[in-house]
């Protein structure tokens, strides 16, 4: 399975959860947006460093799907050239919809600009207040599965307290965590 976090807001519990991964040999994908990455280069480039991959998670947080293709576009192009600028790594070929909101167009739109849009088979919904650190590990635990692509927040106080002990389980389950690149066939050009 593939272990994801986007990383939109403050930079949160980025170096622990950096460190939990390098424990546990555990490779992510980071989906950032430009005004983070913009707030917390050192951050990225240690996850570069470290060998995870960065994904677009576009320059700001904005609902895509009302925004005009240009603006779609840009968005996207903007956290590219901030990540090649800032950090010297591309985010191609993974992008993830900030909210996960996407459509038809906004597929397209980013495949034109050489992004495969990476959403997920399981939400910890570690971004809603209000539940317990067992509440959000008990929630994963509960639905893993091959191939799933589980997303996490860099943010969120929640994943910081469990991400140890679930990668924990999750080896004693039989799962290993592998980069996105090692189970989904990246789109071909033809």
């Amino acid at each position: 399975m593939a272990l994801t976090f986007d990383a939109g807001a403050d930079p949160g519990y980025t170096k622990e959860i950096l460190d939990i991964c390098a424990k546990h040999k555990a490779p992510a994908t980071f989906f950032l947006t430009g005004d983070w990455l913009e707030q917390n280069v050192e951050d990225a480039r240690e996850m570069v460093l470290k060998g995870h991959a960065l994904g677009n998670h576009c320059q700001t947080h904005l609902h895509l799907t009302p925004l005009e293709d240009e603006e779609v576009r840009s968005e996207l192009q903007q956290m590219e050239e901030s990540c090649l600028r800032l950090v010297g790594h591309s985010t191609k070929p993974y992008f993830r919809a900030p909210f996960g909101e996407r459509d038809e167009r906004i597929l397209r739109l980013a495949a034109q600009e050489g992004y495969w849009h990476i959403y997920w088979t399981l939400d910890s919904l570690d971004w809603e207040m209000g539940h317990s650190t067992d509440w959000v590990k008990e929630r994963v635990l509960n639905r893993l599965q091959d191939g799933a692509i589980l997303l996490f927040h860099v943010s969120s106080p929640y994943t910081f307290q469990i991400l140890d002990d679930l990668l924990d389980q999750m080896e004693l389950k039989g799962y290993r965590i592998v980069p996105l690149a090692d189970f989904l066939p990246l789109p071909t050009t033809s």
